[in-house]
């Protein structure tokens, strides 16, 4: 099983998958993606080639963790990120948001996929200048985007996606642990 936290920019899913990693002993990956992204020189508005490389990315994560199931991991980021930034950056509308969800749908790409929606926002207003994509930070399109995208997935009849309010406390660490016990023995 592949457990992909999802969720906007500082709402704590590393922090958070980093804690269920080392609490559950379940490995953790974060694909380098603002990486590549600039190494390949992709543009971030209006581009096709940066939503299918991104979708193109997750799709086989998903054939994979289907057809080859082996050792669990966490994944930071996965399918949900891919539309909801695919639509605030004008990649793609709704419409094809909807039909990329309908291919997930079609092949089961969710069979050994479990998605964990982290919501809250990271106290700590400080500069971090992580990314390219920093600008969007505290931006309430990108939670009501996810929201938007969650419930699109929810429409097409895909409910495994677990969801969290981060509080940045210890409560919603055990919270966190509590939900993640729930997911393993469901």
């Amino acid at each position: 099983m592949v457990y992909v936290f999802e969720g906007p920019r500082n709402s704590g899913k590393t922090f958070l998958s980093e804690y269920i990693s080392d609490s559950f002993s379940i490995p953790r990956f974060q694909f380098k993606f603002a990486n590549f992204f600039v190494d390949l020189n992709l543009k971030s508005e209006d581009s096709k080639e940066a939503h299918a490389f991104s979708l193109g990315k997750e799709f086989m994560l998903m054939q994979l963790a289907k057809d080859i199931p082996r050792e669990s991991f966490i994944h930071d980021r996965g399918i949900l990120t891919v539309l909801v930034w695919g639509l605030l950056e004008g990649r793609i509308t709704e419409d094809e948001a909807r039909d990329q969800i309908e291919i997930v749908k079609k092949y089961s790409l969710l069979d050994e996929i479990t998605i964990i929606y982290i919501n809250g926002e990271n106290p700590d207003k400080s500069d971090r200048s992580k990314d390219q994509w920093d600008h969007i930070d505290g931006d309430a399109r990108e939670r009501d985007t996810y929201e938007k995208v969650i419930s699109m997935f929810q429409e097409a009849g895909l409910h495994k996606i677990w969801a969290i309010t981060n509080k940045f406390d210890n409560q919603s660490m055990s919270n966190m642990s509590s939900m993640f016990d729930d997911i393993l023995f469901n």
